[in-house]
């Protein structure tokens, strides 16, 4: 495979960003690239491109791994608490098998992950399907934009400081003393977006802005953290707390076309299993408003053979899907057949999904709910047994419950 990369990226003995320098060394990935047998080439020929920014005006897939899972070591700094090299692709196969190929820990690099090699597989994925799912409960991402705007650009002027003709980067000929040659030198060789980013940078930097603007974007950074790890922390303080009283509990986890992957992987498992989590309830994502995250009968097979696999690994832990396990129980489990759902306001209705109902658990005991008329035409009529493509039978049936509920 041919791959080209940005000219920040270190070559032995060829010349980087720098226009003057020739690298004494390689950068780690193209060690790995080459010790992969794959070759340098131009970007004209090559079937992969590696690179550190985004291109808008790319009709390519670029695929940004976490920062840590690719070594940085050989690359010349751009912004330096986030520069990461992704991989551009024609295709995504090839994208995931060069990045494969690139990550893992690397001792030059401090900030690289421990795990030695890393496998990714593109699986059944269309990337025009993507959408970015926000979080309600997060407070503080309106000012995501402009702190990355902020500490970016000072990091950006500060390592661009570097390119000024004498010791890196281009040198002009028009220039009569040094501080003409420094001027001469960047002016000439910088474009206007780079020069943009410089300004930016350098007076968020200066003496009467420092405090106003990057100071206060660096504790806003470290309170974006603090807010993004205390949701996962609550969630792991109450499980936290339950096993402490050795209360049995489980988990319910949506899967969808995005995560299917991720949280049937074992070390995710794992990590639930040794707080204290007894039992795992795999729930498919019902299409209310993303209907491209909706499981379908391939990411399903899949699924299906990930969650037996885990099965046989993970002793001792009770692991259902739905609806993945309704042929095995003679439909979905609803409607009281192995749970249902109670509102807010007492109504026993056959799931989440399906808010209708006919008894209200504040008149009626929970042994009379479970023999709800509802309930047996739901069995009766066969409902929980037919055939649909989301999570949940009930909500793409909704019209005949609702019927039977009128009645």
């Amino acid at each position: 495979m041919k791959i080209a990369v940005d000219e920040n990226i270190m070559i032995k003995n060829e010349i980087c960003v720098a226009d003057n320098f020739k690298s004494p060394y390689s950068a780690t990935v193209i060690d790995k690239i080459i010790n992969a047998g794959m070759t340098i080439s131009d970007k004209n020929e090559a079937e992969v491109i590696l690179g550190i920014d985004v291109d808008i005006n790319s009709n390519l897939i670029y695929i940004k791994p976490t920062y840590g899972t690719v070594s940085r070591f050989g690359v010349v700094a751009n912004v330096s608490s986030v520069d990461q090299i992704g991989v551009y692709a024609k295709n995504i196969d090839d994208g995931f098998k060069v990045l494969s190929v690139i990550a893992g820990h690397d001792k030059n690099d401090g900030t690289t992950y421990p795990t030695e090699k890393y496998e990714y597989n593109a699986g059944i994925f269309n990337p025009a399907d993507l959408k970015i799912i926000e979080s309600p409960d997060f407070k503080l991402k309106e000012y995501l934009k402009p702190v990355y705007m902020i500490i970016s650009a000072a990091e950006f002027s500060g390592n661009t400081a570097r390119f000024d003709g004498l010791k890196f980067g281009y040198r002009t000929e028009n220039f009569r003393d040094l501080n003409d040659m420094v001027i001469n030198s960047r002016s000439e060789s910088f474009t206007t977006e780079t020069k943009l980013k410089v300004l930016l940078g350098t007076y968020v930097l200066s003496e009467k802005q420092f405090g106003k603007y990057y100071l206060k974007a660096t504790k806003i950074r470290r309170l974006i953290k603090q807010e993004l790890d205390g949701i996962f922390a609550q969630a792991e303080e109450a499980m936290g707390r339950i096993q402490k009283k050795g209360i049995a509990f489980g988990a319910s986890i949506t899967v969808t076309t995005a995560n299917y992957e991720a949280v049937t992987d074992n070390s995710f498992v794992e990590s639930l299993k040794i707080r204290g989590c007894k039992a795992i309830l795999f729930v498919e994502y019902v299409p209310f408003e993303s209907p491209e995250l909706a499981m379908g009968d391939a990411e399903r097979a899949v699924l299906a053979e990930r969650i037996e696999a885990l099965r046989g690994l993970q002793k001792g832990l009770i692991m259902i899907s739905f609806p993945g396990d309704e042929a095995d129980s003679g439909g979905c489990l609803a409607a009281g057949r192995g749970f249902f759902h109670i509102s807010a306001s007492g109504a026993a209705e056959p799931c989440p999904f399906s808010p209708y109902s006919d008894m209200n658990l504040r008149d009626v005991s929970v042994r009379e709910a479970l023999k709800s008329p509802l309930f047996s035409r739901l069995s009766a009529e066969d409902i929980l047994n037919a055939s649909h493509s989301g999570g949940c039978v009930l909500f793409e049936q909704k019209e005949a419950v609702a019927a039977i509920a009128a009645k």
